[in-house]
């Protein structure tokens, strides 16, 4: 079992590397270094409206149906059919509810075309995550891991097509990247459904109402979860194209140069998170102590978001000025700003996997709703004075109190001691990790160079303060498996 999982892992990961950051970097950086900020910002503001009422669409079915079928794959027979139709009616609500309150807000009519678009897109990702979770459910991993990457892999050939070949590059308008993104999308549910049909039973469409209020009922505080997240993750964005009126797209365009890679570097932290939440729940059910494995995870994840956030936030400058065309200085400072958020976000990817396997939805929710109201308080202030810097600002504050809550509530309900020596050697790694840094940018060497010393340093640093041991960390492998060490 332990081989077969870390082959699954591996496999997952390789397929994340290869294909998601040159989707990141090569494609969707190219798409806005063409296209320029001010239409790039109207598509990212629209993206990000779209997933504002996500809680439609999903409804936290697909973490229900995972578990469920997972315990029990004889359910997934009265399951599939039912849950299609259940999709299918919370896509047409989702559909109305964003459109509604698009035109409450005053959106024109190209706004509207992008954002019609995007919530196409989002249903069709919501039925092939829904479809996915009954393939990954029956443990057919390597063909859930191919398809987790399938659309992105259709995406960069259609659009890497219209980039880079010399006929057709000449004009290329944001429209053709929200095009592509949707036949990817159609081409890859297509591959799915065949896929379920091949490796689970045929698709087909049932409804019981009894079924779906039953099914609703439980997954409503899951929902209600996703829809606040996504709401603080995802407002700033909306609230700049909104407030700043005819700069409000140039400054959303800038504010998507910032964000692109700390949703980079968001990716690798939720596949860790991914590990995280069904071993939590596992020694939960078991009754089993989470302290060490608490310990462990919340070191390990520390070390590899203080190491990204320094490392990047001294070198911002040469790093947008790599990726970008235009406000590499502007681009720069968000940036910097932004990537310190990553540290919060990781610390919530360790303890909210630990209250989510507890069910500890009401306290998650109450957390989520304070990050709501908090942000989009701060985004209110913020970004009339500093505009996209602003946004910034609001981001970091929010994730940090945020971040800081989850620790509050985890350490209350599971009566968590504070671990001194680990306290003090994650301040020592943040200081030596400061100094370290800092002192590459002095080398009168490439920076390149540098960037890539200071992360070994930081690296090896950790080493030496026991913040990375490998026994530890191959212990962990065998718990997720239910393997003694």
């Amino acid at each position: 079992m332990q081989i077969k999982f870390l082959r699954n892992l591996a496999f997952l990961v390789f397929l994340n590397l290869l294909i998601k950051p040159f989707w990141i970097f090569g494609i969707d950086r190219t798409v806005q270094n063409m296209t320029g900020n001010e239409e790039y910002g109207l598509y990212f503001a629209m993206f990000n409206f779209s997933f504002l009422f996500q809680m439609f669409l999903d409804f936290g079915i697909v973490n229900f149906n995972n578990r469920r079928i997972s315990q029990n794959e004889t359910l997934l027979e009265t399951y599939l059919p039912n849950i299609l139709s259940i999709k299918i009616l919370l896509g047409f609500i989702y559909l109305l509810v964003t459109f509604a309150i698009a035109l409450i807000s005053g959106l024109d009519d190209r706004a509207l075309h992008f954002l019609f678009f995007m919530t196409i897109n989002q249903f069709l990702i919501s039925m092939i995550l829904y479809l996915r979770s009954n393939i990954s459910a029956l443990q057919y991993f390597v063909t859930d891991s191919i398809l987790s990457v399938l659309d992105k892999f259709i995406m960069i050939l259609i659009c890497g097509s219209l980039l880079w070949l010399p006929l057709l590059n000449k004009e290329f308008q944001i429209e053709y990247f929200i095009y592509a993104q949707t036949i990817a999308l159609v081409f890859t549910l297509m591959i799915v459904l065949i896929v379920v049909q091949w490796k689970a039973t045929r698709p087909k469409l049932k409804f019981d109402f009894q079924f779906a209020v039953q099914l609703l009922r439980q997954t409503f505080p899951f929902a209600l979860l996703g829809v606040l997240m996504s709401i603080y993750h995802r407002i700033d964005v909306v609230m700049i194209e909104r407030m700043l009126g005819k700069e409000g797209d140039e400054q959303a365009g800038i504010y998507a140069q910032g964000f692109r890679l700390l949703d980079a570097a968001n990716m690798f932290g939720f596949l860790f998170a991914s590990l995280l939440l069904p071993l939590f729940a596992r020694m939960l059910s078991e009754k089993k102590n989470i302290e060490d494995l608490l310990a462990l995870s919340f070191k390990t994840i520390i070390v590899f978001a203080v190491s990204i956030a320094v490392v990047c936030f001294f070198y911002r400058q040469p790093i947008m000025e790599m990726l970008y065309h235009s406000n590499e200085n502007r681009t720069a400072d968000i940036f910097g700003i932004l990537i310190f958020s990553f540290i919060s976000i990781c610390i919530m990817y360790v303890f909210g996997s630990l209250l989510t396997a507890h069910s500890s939805m009401k306290q998650l929710n109450r957390i989520a709703l304070s990050g709501v109201v908090i942000n989009i308080t701060l985004n209110y202030f913020l970004i009339t004075e500093y505009k996209a810097m602003g946004a910034a600002i609001a981001t970091l504050i929010t994730q940090s109190i945020v971040a800081l809550a989850h620790i509050v509530i985890a350490k209350k309900i599971f009566s968590l001691q504070s671990n001194r020596k680990l306290l003090m050697n994650i301040l020592l790694f943040v200081i030596a990790v400061l100094i370290i840094t800092y002192s590459t940018t002095l080398l009168h060497m490439d920076w390149k160079f540098n960037f890539i010393a200071a992360g070994c340093a930081s690296v090896l640093t950790a080493i030496l303060l026991g913040l990375i041991q490998r026994k530890q960390i191959t212990d962990l492998w065998k718990r997720t498996n239910g393997i003694d060490s």
